[in-house]
C-alpha cells in the first residue's frame, strides 16, 4: 500500500510546488501522512547479520541453553528482544499486545544499531565471539 504512493523530492521546487498545489485544491476532512524516505539496509548488512551473526547466535543458543537452533529460531529471539514494540489502544493507552519489526523494514542506521545490539547479546549473554564485518567481508571477497 505505502509503496504505491508517490515520492516526492521536497527538496526540488518543482515537487514542492505541485504537492502545495494539490493541497490546495482540496476540500474536506483528509488525512495527510508525509513521511521522510529513508534508505534501507544495505545487502553487506544483511548479508553479515545473516551470514555471521544470526549463524553464530545460533551456536551460542545451543550451547548456552541447549536444544535444537538454527538461524531462523536465533533471528526470532534477537528480534523480538530488540526489535519488539507494543501494540496500544490510542483512546486508553492500555498496551494489547506486542509486536515485532521485520529486519528488512530497518534503515541503515536502526539495522547497525540491531547488528550492535546482537553482537553485544551474543557475547555477553551466549560467550560467542562475533567477528567485525570488516573481517567478514574480507572472507567473502
Amino acid at each position: 500500500m505505502a509503496d504505491d504512493l508517490p515520492i516526492l523530492n521536497l527538496s526540488n521546487p518543482l515537487h514542492k510546488r505541485l504537492l502545495v498545489n494539490h493541497v490546495k485544491g482540496l476540500e474536506g476532512v483528509h488525512r495527510v501522512n508525509i513521511s521522510k524516505v529513508r534508505a534501507q539496509r544495505t545487502l553487506s548488512q544483511n548479508a553479515y547479520l545473516h551470514g555471521v551473526v544470526f549463524t553464530l547466535a545460533a551456536k551460542g543458543f545451543c550451547e548456552a541453553w541447549g536444544g535444537d537452533w538454527n538461524m531462523d529460531r536465533a533471528k526470532t529471539v534477537l528480534k523480538d528482544e530488540f526489535l519488539r514494540f507494543p501494540v496500544v489502544n490510542q483512546n486508553t493507552g492500555e498496551v494489547h499486545a506486542w509486536e515485532t519489526r521485520s529486519t528488512a523494514d530497518l534503515n541503515i542506521e536502526e539495522c547497525s544499531r540491531f547488528i550492535e545490539q546482537c553482537i553485544e547479546y551474543c557475547q555477553d549473554k551466549l560467550g560467542v565471539p562475533v567477528p567485525p564485518a570488516n573481517e567478514y567481508e574480507q572472507q567473502v571477497a
